[in-house]
C-alpha cells in the first residue's frame, strides 16, 4: 500500500492521530471477520458513527481496487495466453488495452466495461478472431474514444455510458453485425444507424426516453433482430411494423395493452416476447406468422387464446404462464409444441387435443385449477417434465407408470390432495414405481 493511499484513505475517514492511524488498508483487508468488527466498533467509539459511511465507501474503493491489480497479474503471469479465447479486464482501472492482450492470438472476445479506455487502436487487427469487445460503462472517455478502421469487429456493446447519441468515431466499425446501446439517454435514433449496413441485431432497451420515430431503422435491410425491453412503450412504434427483415422482436417489460394488426407485416419472425407487459388480447394477425417458432406471453393480462393459434405450425416452445386465461382452444393440439408453460392462470381442464403432440416434453401447468390428472397428457410417451403442483389434483394415474421418458415430476403435496385416503394407496404404488425408476418426484414448486 502506497503512503498517497494510505493517506487518502485516512483523510477519507477523518481520522485523528490516534492509534488507528497506524492500521492501512492493507492490514484491514486481510482481517478475519471478527477482527474487521472490532476495528469497526473501534473506529465508531473513536471517531463517531458518521465515520462509518466514509469508512465503508473507502474500504469497497481498495477491494476494487486490489481485485483490479489481482486481475491484470493473473493475466500477465498466465503461461497459456495464445490459448484465450475470451479476456475479462472489467474493472480494472485502464485507459489503455495492456500489451499481454495482443499475445491473446486466439482471443475472440474482450470485456473492457467498467474502465475509461482511450481507443481501440489498429493494433487490434493483429488478433485475427477478435470479433467482441465490451465497452460498458466506460462514461468518461466512450464519447471521445479513437477508434481504429477494425474490420474483424462484429459485436460492441456499450451499455451504461449516458450517451445521447452514437460516438461518431464508431462509424469506421462498418463491419458490425451487433451493436448494444442499452440503457443509455438516447432520445432519437439518427441518421449515423444507416453506416452500419451489415447490422443483423440491436440492442436499444432501457432507452426510456427514446421517441416513436425508427425511420432510419429502414435502411437496416440486413437487421433480424430488435431488442426494445423496458422501454416505457405504451404501443409499438409504427415504423417497428415496417422492418420486414426481422426475425426476431423482443419487446419485454413495457406497458403495451395492444398490438396492432400490423405485427402481421413481420412474416420473417421466429422469435416474438411480449413478456411482463398489460396485453388483454391478441390480434388474429399475430397468428399468420407462419414460421414463429417461440412466443413468450408471460405476464401478461389475457383470459383466452384464440382458436388461430393452430396456425403456428412450426411453433416449438409457448409461453402463456402469469396470465388469467381460463381456457385454451382445442385447436391447439394441432400445433407440434415441444414445450407449454401454462402455469399460474385459472384453467380447471386442458384440452383433450393435447394427446396429438407427440413432440410435447415439458408442460408446466402448476397454480391453476385443475381437480383431476389431464387424461390426455398419458398418451404423450416423449413427456420429461410435468408440474402438477398446486391444483387440487386427488388421484395420480396409474399410467404414469407407462411414461418410460419421465424424468421430473412436480407434484407439491400441499397444494394437491393426493393424500386423500380414497387415493392414497394408489399414489404411494404410483409415486413408489417411479421413484425406483429413477424419476425425481420433485414436492416443491420449480422456478
Amino acid at each position: 500500500m502506497t503512503n498517497k493511499l494510505f493517506f487518502s484513505f485516512a483523510l477519507s475517514i477523518c481520522f485523528s492521530v490516534n492509534s488507528l492511524a497506524q492500521v492501512n488498508l492493507d492490514s484491514i483487508y486481510s482481517l478475519n471477520r471478527h477482527q474487521l468488527e472490532e476495528t469497526i466498533n473501534q473506529i465508531r467509539d473513536e471517531q463517531g458513527e458518521d465515520s462509518l459511511g466514509r469508512f465503508f465507501d473507502a474500504f469497497i474503493e481498495y477491494r476494487n481496487y486490489h481485485r483490479a491489480l489481482k486481475k491484470l497479474e493473473t493475466y500477465r503471469t498466465h503461461q497459456g495466453l495464445d490459448t484465450l479465447e475470451h479476456v475479462d479486464l472489467s474493472d480494472c482501472r485502464l485507459n489503455v488495452i495492456p500489451d499481454f492482450v495482443y499475445e491473446c492470438t486466439q482471443v475472440s472476445s474482450i470485456d473492457l466495461s467498467g474502465n475509461s479506455i482511450e481507443a481501440l487502436p489498429e493494433k487490434l487487427n493483429t488478433l485475427p478472431h477478435l470479433r467482441k469487445i465490451k465497452l460498458n460503462k466506460n462514461v468518461d472517455t466512450i464519447k471521445k474514444l479513437k477508434v481504429a478502421r477494425l474490420k474483424q469487429i462484429k459485436e460492441v456493446t456499450l451499455k451504461h455510458n449516458e450517451l445521447k447519441r452514437i460516438p461518431r468515431r464508431f462509424k469506421r466499425l462498418d463491419s458490425l453485425e451487433f451493436l448494444d446501446i442499452s440503457y443509455n439517454d438516447f432520445k432519437r435514433i439518427k441518421g449515423r444507424i444507416k453506416r452500419f449496413k451489415k447490422l443483423e441485431g440491436f440492442n436499444i432497451s432501457g432507452n426510456e426516453e427514446l421517441g416513436e420515430e425508427f425511420r432510419a431503422f429502414r435502411k437496416l435491410n440486413n437487421l433480424e433482430a430488435l431488442y426494445a425491453s423496458s422501454m416505457q412503450w405504451t404501443v409499438i412504434p409504427e415504423d417497428v411494423y415496417e422492418m420486414n427483415s426481422l426475425k426476431k422482436l423482443i419487446v419485454r417489460e413495457n406497458q403495451l395493452t395492444s398490438v396492432s394488426s400490423k405485427i402481421g407485416n413481420l412474416n420473417q419472425l421466429t422469435e416474438l416476447s411480449f413478456y411482463k407487459n398489460q396485453l388483454t388480447e391478441l390480434p388474429v394477425e399475430l397468428f399468420s406468422l407462419s414460421d414463429l417458432r417461440e412466443l413468450d406471453l408471460f405476464h401478461n393480462q389475457l383470459t383466452s387464446i384464440p382458436e388461430e393459434i393452430s396456425n403456428l405450425k412450426q411453433m416449438t416452445s409457448l409461453y402463456l404462464a402469469f396470465n388469467r386465461i381460463s381456457y385454451l382452444p382445442e385447436s391447439i393440439g394441432d400445433m407440434n409444441l415441444r414445450q407449454i408453460y401454462v402455469h399460474h392462470n385459472n384453467l380447471s381442464s386442458l384440452p383433450n387435443s393435447l394427446s396429438q403432440m407427440d413432440s410435447l416434453y415439458t408442460i408446466r401447468f402448476n397454480y391453476n385449477q385443475l381437480t383431476e390428472f389431464p387424461s390426455s397428457l398419458l398418451q404423450l410417451k416423449h413427456l420429461n417434465f410435468i408440474d402438477m403442483s398446486n391444483n387440487d389434483i386427488k388421484q395420480i394415474p396409474e399410467e404414469l407408470k407407462l411414461m418410460k421418458e419421465l424424468e421430473i415430476l412436480s407434484m407439491d403435496k400441499s397444494g394437491n390432495s393426493i393424500d386423500d385416503k380414497l387415493y392414497a394407496d394408489q399414489n404411494e404404488n404410483v409415486l413408489t414405481e417411479l421413484y425406483k425408476r429413477g424419476v425425481n418426484i420433485n414436492y416443491g414448486d420449480p422456478e
